[in-house]
C-alpha cells in the first residue's frame, strides 16, 4: 500500500505563535475501518481507554451517514498531536492535525499517508476554508491554554495536550465529559475544571 511522493504544496499550513494546524486533501481507496486494523498492532486498542501506554489512540471509526462520511481520530502523546481522518463514501479523504509541533504533525502525517495509500492532491477552496474555519477556532482555544497552563503550573503541551484528549475521550470514545476530563487531567498532570 505504500505511496511514493513528496507531501509539500499539497498540505495546507497555518500558525500561531505555537500552535500549527495542517491539512492535506487527498484520496484513499480503503474504508476507515480498514486503515484501523492496520494500525492495530501498533496503535494499541484493547487496553482500557485512556491508559494507552503506547505513543499514539486511535478511537473507533464514527460514522456520519447523513453527510455520506466516516472519521478516524487518533492522539499521538509525546508531544500531543491531535489527527483527524475523514473519508467521504466517494473516496475523497483528508487529514488534518493539531499540535504544538510542526515537525512531528508532518512526519505523522508523511507515515499515515504513506501506510495507508492515501494519495495527496492539490487541496480545494472547500478543503482550505475548512482548515482555516478549524484553526481560527484552535487559535481561539489557544489564548484559554496559555491562562490554563499559568494557572496550573504547568507547560503548554500539557495544557494543550489535556484539553485535546479530553475532548477525544468525550467525542471518540464517548465517554461523558466528566470522565474525559478527568483521565486526560491524570495522564497530562493538569487540573482541568
Amino acid at each position: 500500500m505504500a505511496v511514493a511522493f513528496s507531501i509539500g504544496k499539497e498540505l495546507v499550513a497555518r500558525r500561531h505563535e505555537r500552535l500549527h494546524v495542517i491539512g492535506v486533501l487527498g484520496r484513499l481507496d480503503v474504508p476507515l475501518e480498514r486503515v484501523r486494523e492496520l494500525y492495530k498492532g501498533e496503535m494499541r486498542m484493547d487496553v482500557p481507554i485512556g491508559t494507552s501506554v503506547y505513543p499514539t489512540e486511535i478511537a473507533p471509526v464514527k460514522e456520519e451517514p447523513q453527510y455520506g462520511r466516516d472519521f478516524l481520530a487518533c492522539f499521538h502523546f509525546t508531544p500531543p498531536v491531535d489527527i483527524t481522518l475523514a473519508r467521504a463514501y466517494d473516496g475523497e479523504s483528508s487529514i488534518v492535525t493539531y499540535s504544538l509541533d510542526d515537525s512531528r504533525a508532518r512526519q505523522l502525517i508523511r507515515d499515515i499517508t504513506r501506510n495507508i495509500g492515501f494519495v495527496p492532491s492539490p487541496p480545494t477552496p472547500d478543503f482550505v476554508r475548512r482548515v482555516e474555519e478549524g484553526f481560527e477556532i484552535e487559535r481561539l482555544i489557544y489564548y484559554t491554554l496559555e491562562a490554563m497552563a499559568g494557572m496550573a503550573r504547568a507547560s503548554l503541551e500539557s495544557a494543550f495536550g489535556a484539553v485535546h484528549y479530553s475532548n477525544f475521550l468525550h467525542r471518540y470514545w464517548g465517554l461523558s465529559k466528566e470522565e474525559g476530563i478527568r483521565r486526560a487531567s491524570k495522564r497530562f498532570g493538569v487540573t482541568m475544571h
